[in-house]
């Protein structure tokens, strides 16, 4: 849904700005442990979201597709898939 928005070379641009930001990659896997061990609050911030940002057809696409939990999923897998090459890639 959302991955085909990224270039090709996401990977090595997240390496990079890791590597500028001076975050080792003990902290991404604690920082994307956050977002699993409040998945029930994203999930609900998300619900939130579709509710007063779109109109009422395209939430209820969205609802019936999975929600905010389908949101948070999809986006969580694209950053867990990226943030691994990325840490694979970083020196």
């Amino acid at each position: 849904m959302f991955s085909s928005h990224l270039l090709e070379n996401s990977s090595e641009r997240i390496a990079q700005k890791l590597k500028l930001i001076s975050l080792p990659p003990e902290r991404v896997q604690e920082r994307l442990g956050a977002i699993i061990d409040a998945r029930a609050y994203h999930v609900r911030a998300i619900e939130e979201v579709i509710e007063q940002q779109f109109d009422k057809t395209v939430a209820g696409n969205l609802k019936l597709a999975g929600g905010g939990a389908m949101i948070l999923d999809s986006v969580y897998k694209i950053l867990v898939d990226r943030l691994s090459l990325a840490l694979e890639i970083s020196p």
